[in-house]
């Protein structure tokens, strides 16, 4: 439903919380509010729509700016309201302390004390649940600054309001300023009617201020609604630079100043054929008495001019061109305005019609302009230096070419001025036509950068592309991409179809990577290696003069190496390799990816190798423990000696335990490691007699009977070839009898110290026997052995009678012997094992500085 905007002028219902206030609408006291409560969408009430009353938007439609509106120029106030049942009875505006009211249609203003803002309409529409409220203000000029609105909506059949505030919702501009002014002519002659229409805007904007009050030289005027007023009045009757004074009333003050004329000379300079030839530079005029010669005006202007004198009369006029009088005329002014033409400029025309100028201050014996090749062609006469000017109106310079000496020369804007040494035969180039063609002879599609040297700065073409370009005695075009440079330095003072050839393309390499080439010269390459693309290449580089290649790596070998049959320089730059060289005819570099192959070597205590090896990959030799080299990426193998010096290969680190392996070098460094077993060795062994044989001996010697057999022990150390002993491992002694090759075996174990002790065996007196110490080795060490011979002794003869001691001392003086010999061998063997400890703690401490 709509609901009509009338303004009731009558008196409104009465509002309780309200009072009467008085305003220009002389309004009087609006209907009362209902006591409501504001209700949200839970009340238990039957509805149409759903969802919550409430104020949705407030805005204002149509400013100024953003966010601003004029004084004294109608805006609108839009209120969106949501009600479940589209129904809104009052809504209420408070625009700061401006209190707008609408009740059931009518529109009240319930408080505006200085009048700030006349409302003008208002409108009340619904579209299903959504109240849309226009109220249209007209502020005042009092009205001003930033304001905020309080919106109230209010459905009092059903008791929903709500409210929502709106900060700075839109500002009053309430200041203005001349934005725009012109006169009806630009020039007065006394007498003249004549009209100046100002336009006065919003200050800030360029929006009309409309119903400002504007003085004129104290005439009041009134702007309409475009923000325009007129002012009409009548040029003085004496010529001279008159002044308005423009005030605005919510402005500021202007001058505007106008020109009454005194007598005008309307001069035109044109060409020999009476055509119209813009002038790039000022003419100079001068204005003398003729009479008298004496010098009243100068003015300066183009090929129009408008001269003001002072009476009418007769005078000598004056036209100078960039310092050379070019025209010289005596002219009788008769009337107020009058108008003159000078033709002193001498025309000819390009090969696409233009028209252009040529001025002297010499003898022009000829000119001509060759259509076909785009030049102006003057012979000068005379002599000393002659200046001439040549007008083209051409935004490219000019290319300025003579048989004698140039005394100076002024590229300007659209023309060219010279001082030449006369006689003399110019010629003026045009821009030449130029084309440069970028071709690859490698059939890979690339876009080179192009460039072509105009004075000092290098201007960018594109391929195959006709261009204008100034014309020069010399100059340089050049072609790049990816760091390589082709350039030629050529004239052109012709037009030039050049062609430039920049070698480029790309291929995949062993990585399944993609390498780039390009080159300043013919080109051609090719792969080294079947199995690992491009990993070896060949370039071949055809020309002469320097060179300069470069190959984009996209992931870095190693190492690089280049060979060339010439002297060439190479550096790497990120990815990309550059070399370059000077050649005759053809060069030949090769570049190839090295990778690092190292092989180490340790024994199985971790120690690097004492002592050297020699190791072969392929059948180059290294020697050392560790060996290493750069290669190309191929398939190698890599032989280490099975034996060095007593050290036995083990395996290598990954497992493989054979010393001769295939190995592919590929994309990355190699590193091998290979176990070599220690050796070992038997040391201090020896054969013992046990202590019963001692003690028989002894008997013998007393003349107590012995047996025909004896025990021994063999006893020594198992040590590295470091000198260490080897704990832990089992030691075989192996005792042979020579005659019958009967065989004893014990097996016994070394201790900390790598000692150890075989026994006892039993042998028989006066016989020979082999001693054999095995030690099988394992994966730290190699095996060893040790064999010896030695005779056990026979018994002696038997002893002659002796006199019969008594048994009893026998016996003592055979226990004290025992006792005696017993503390021997032990203080011995105590000390001797001490001292066996001692050196292998030194030797294990040696090995470990090592």
């Amino acid at each position: 439903m709509e609901l009509g905007g009338q303004l009731a002028y009558s008196t409104p219902p009465a509002r309780t919380e309200g009072q009467t206030l008085t305003t220009q609408l002389a309004y009087s006291t609006p209907p009362a509010r209902p006591s409501t409560t504001t209700l949200t969408y839970e009340v238990k009430l039957a509805v149409n729509y759903g969802g919550v009353f409430h104020v949705n938007r407030t805005w204002v439609p149509n400013p100024i700016a953003v966010g601003k509106v004029g004084a004294n120029r109608v805006f609108t106030i839009n209120v969106t309201i949501w009600s479940p049942y589209g129904v809104v009875d009052i809504v209420e505006l408070n625009i700061s302390d401006v209190a707008k009211y609408l009740y059931n249609g009518s529109l009240y203003e319930t408080y505006d004390p200085t009048n700030l803002f006349d409302p003008v309409a208002c409108s009340l529409t619904t579209d299903g649940g959504w109240v849309y409220f226009t109220l249209d203000l007209k502020p005042s000029w009092a009205a001003g600054g930033s304001y905020d609105v309080w919106v109230y909506a209010e459905d009092t059949t059903h008791a929903y309001s709500n409210s929502s505030t709106y900060p700075s919702l839109f500002e009053v501009v309430n200041s203005t300023h001349l934005y725009d002014y012109a006169f009806n002519k630009t020039t007065y002659f006394p007498g003249d009617p004549a009209r100046l229409t100002l336009n006065i805007a919003y200050n800030d904007t360029s929006v009309g201020a409309e119903g400002e009050t504007v003085w004129v030289n104290g005439t009041q005027l009134t702007t309409n609604a475009s923000g325009v007023a007129v002012y009409d009045f009548t040029a003085p009757s004496a010529a001279g630079t008159y002044t308005l004074n423009v005030t605005l009333a919510h402005g500021k003050t202007y001058f505007i100043n106008f020109t009454v004329s005194e007598i005008i000379l309307h001069l035109y300079t044109r060409t020999t054929a009476n055509e119209t030839i813009h002038l790039p530079s000022d003419l100079l005029v001068r204005i003398y008495n003729y009479t008298t010669s004496e010098l009243l005006r100068e003015y300066t202007g183009r090929e129009a001019m408008d001269i003001y004198l002072n009476v009418t009369g007769v005078y000598l006029i004056r036209v100078y061109y960039h310092g050379i009088l070019i025209a010289e005329v005596v002219h009788n002014q008769t009337e107020l305005e009058q108008s003159l033409t000078l033709t002193p400029i001498k025309q000819v025309r390009d090969y696409l019609g233009r028209l252009r100028g040529l001025l002297s201050n010499a003898t022009l014996s000829s000119y001509s302009y060759d259509n076909a090749t785009r030049k102006l062609h003057v012979e000068l006469a005379g002599s000393g230096v002659g200046r001439l000017i040549y007008i083209v109106n051409y935004t490219k310079p000019l290319l300025v070419l003579t048989n004698t000496t140039i005394v100076n020369e002024q590229r300007l804007d659209g023309e060219v001025v010279i001082d030449v040494e006369a006689p003399a035969n110019v010629t003026i180039v045009d821009p030449r036509r130029l084309k440069v063609t970028v071709v690859n002879p490698l059939n890979t599609s690339y876009t080179a950068t192009i460039e072509f040297l105009n004075g000092t700065v290098w201007e960018a073409l594109t391929n195959a592309t006709l261009y204008e370009v100034p014309a020069y005695v010399e100059t340089q075009i050049r072609a790049s991409f990816k760091g390589v440079e082709v350039k030629k330095i050529t004239p052109l003072v012709d037009d030039l179809n050049i062609t430039l050839v920049l070698p480029y393309t790309n291929f995949t390499d062993y990585k399944g990577l993609t390498r780039e080439l390009v080159a300043n010269m013919s080109i051609s390459f090719e792969d080294l290696s079947g199995k690992f693309p491009y990993s070896r290449m060949r370039v071949l580089v055809s020309g002469t003069g320097s060179f300069r290649v470069r190959l984009y790596l996209p992931s870095l070998p190693s190492k690089l190496t280049v060979d060339s049959n010439t002297t060439v320089t190479w550096w790497l730059e990120g990815n990309w390799l550059t070399i370059e060289g000077t050649l005759h005819s053809t060069s030949e570099v090769n570049v190839t990816d090295l990778y690092r192959l190292r092989i180490e070597a340790y024994d199985r205590l971790g120690n690097l190798m004492p002592v050297p090896l020699s190791i072969f990959i392929n059948d180059t030799k290294y020697v050392g423990s560790i060996v290493e080299d750069y290669l190309y990426p191929e398939d190698y193998v890599a032989k280490l000696p099975a034996l060095a010096s007593g050290f036995d290969f083990y395996s290598f680190f990954d497992g493989f335990n054979e010393s001769v392996r295939h190995i592919t070098v590929n994309d990355s460094d190699v590193l091998l490691r290979a176990w070599y077993r220690v050796p070992s060795s038997m040391a201090e062994v020896e054969f013992k007699l046990a202590g019963e044989e001692l003690l028989s001996s002894l008997l013998r010697l007393l003349g107590v009977e012995a047996g025909e057999e004896v025990e021994a022990y063999v006893e020594g150390y198992l040590r590295d070839y470091y000198g260490s002993g080897i704990p832990g491992r089992r030691v075989t002694v192996n005792v042979t009898n020579v005659e019958t090759g009967f065989t004893q075996s014990i097996t016994t174990t070394t201790d900390v110290s790598g000692y150890f002790r075989a026994g006892p065996f039993t042998l028989a007196r006066g016989k020979d026997y082999e001693v054999r110490v095995i030690y099988e080795g394992d994966d730290v060490y190699v095996e060893s052995f040790y064999t010896f011979y030695t005779t056990v002794e026979a018994l002696p003869p038997a002893p002659v009678e002796v006199v019969k001691v008594p048994t009893i001392y026998i016996v003592a003086a055979i226990v004290a012997a025992i006792v005696v010999i017993a503390v021997a061998v032990y203080a011995w063997r105590a000390a001797k094992h001490a001292v066996v400890e001692e050196v292998a703690r030194r030797r294990r401490f040696v090995r470990r500085k090592r």
